[in-house]
């Protein structure tokens, strides 16, 4: 199962993932779904389900923000409070 932590921008994203990388957290930085996108600039870091919680920990220790935090699950985004 997949995770998809959206931010506001492609800024944000390049930052969160350059932090992720340092904590070897890996990830990849997709343009999200347009139902998820909350906004025409937003952009996602894809990460592994087991990797959320340490990810949105270090992310919003950054003071980066999140716009949303998804797993896909049976097909379907969910989002999640993590």
């Amino acid at each position: 199962m997949g995770c998809l932590i959206i931010l506001k921008s492609i800024t944000y994203a390049q930052r969160a993932s350059g932090l992720l990388s340092r904590l070897r957290i890996p990830s990849s930085i997709i343009k999200p779904p347009v139902s998820l996108g909350k906004g025409s600039c937003s952009y996602a870091l894809k990460i592994k389900y087991g990797d959320m919680k340490k990810a949105v920990d270090a992310i919003r220790g950054a003071n980066i923000p999140i716009s949303g935090v998804y797993t896909l699950e049976e097909g379907y985004y969910r989002e999640v409070t993590a």
